[in-house]
């Protein structure tokens, strides 16, 4: 399985991110993180609603996202 993903936020949000892809590698057999949405079969995006850029940044993810 392919995963994307974005971190957007605090730096909470990225260890946050980092537990959640080690989960995704531990739980998940041939998980393969790749850098582009274009090959994932699987989009994650981790954000934080309390800071208002990134809450702004994950919407506009998001809206890029449900193109592939």
């Amino acid at each position: 399985m392919n995963v994307f993903f974005v971190s957007l936020g605090c730096d909470k949000n990225r260890v946050d991110s980092e537990k959640i892809l080690k989960y995704f590698i531990d739980c998940y057999e041939n998980v393969r993180i790749v850098d582009s949405p274009i090959s994932a079969d699987v989009a994650i995006v981790n954000t934080c609603s309390f800071i208002r850029d990134a809450k702004k940044e994950s919407e506009e993810w998001l809206k890029y996202l449900v193109l592939f």
